[in-house]
């Protein structure tokens, strides 16, 4: 079964390729992962997740953000960046807090 077809009112676990397809958004699945997770939003679909799935899509996201503003997805220059540079750091940190914002609103 794929998300377009699910409709049971069994619980869900999301895991974080459905939010990172989502906050970043993916060609093939970007539109199919938004309209799953309004679902779950109007409570539609019964999901859950963890915190560490929510803290792994994070450190994710935060690195990707980093990676696309430097146009280099080299894990250590984005890291070291975000060290010394806190407005770059910020940037980073916007997205995540979006992100964050948006899956306050999916778990409820």
């Amino acid at each position: 079964m794929n998300l377009v077809e699910y409709a049971s009112s069994e619980e869900i676990f999301i895991d974080a390729n459905i939010f990172l397809d989502y906050a970043i958004p993916h060609p093939a699945f970007g539109e199919l992962v938004k309209n799953f997770l309004e679902k779950v939003e109007i409570e539609q679909i019964n999901a859950v997740t963890t915190p560490a799935v929510l803290s792994e899509v994070s450190h994710v996201l935060l690195l990707e953000t980093g990676a696309v503003i430097l146009k280099n997805h080299n894990r250590n220059i984005v890291m070291r960046k975000m060290e010394t540079d806190r407005r770059f750091s910020s940037l980073c940190r916007d997205a995540v807090d979006k992100f964050n914002d948006s899956s306050a609103a999916w778990m409820g």
